[in-house]
């Protein structure tokens, strides 16, 4: 069954390149904790989040192992330039 959840992210302005690369950096840390990817969706609303993603992680445990990750740490700096928001619910 696994441990579902589901990100809100909000882009800062100008900054779509930049979330597409910081993106793919943490989908492939998430997949070395076996996240799998279910679904995106990019909604077309103007104050609402950009991207909104579901993931199945194999536990919670594994979830918070990926947010322990020194790789995801490492991106801090990136994540604070591009990502302006984000809200996480299980």
């Amino acid at each position: 069954m696994g441990y579902e959840i589901e990100m809100r992210l909000w882009v800062r302005p100008g900054e779509d390149a930049g979330f597409q690369d910081y993106g793919s950096r943490t989908v492939a840390i998430m997949a070395r904790h076996g996240a799998r990817l279910l679904d995106v969706a990019r909604p077309d609303a103007v104050n609402g989040p950009q991207e909104i993603l579901r993931l199945r992680f194999p536990s919670q445990e594994a979830f918070g192992a990926y947010r322990e990750d020194p790789a995801l740490a490492a991106l801090s700096d990136l994540r604070a330039r591009v990502v302006k928001k984000t809200e996480v619910t299980a």
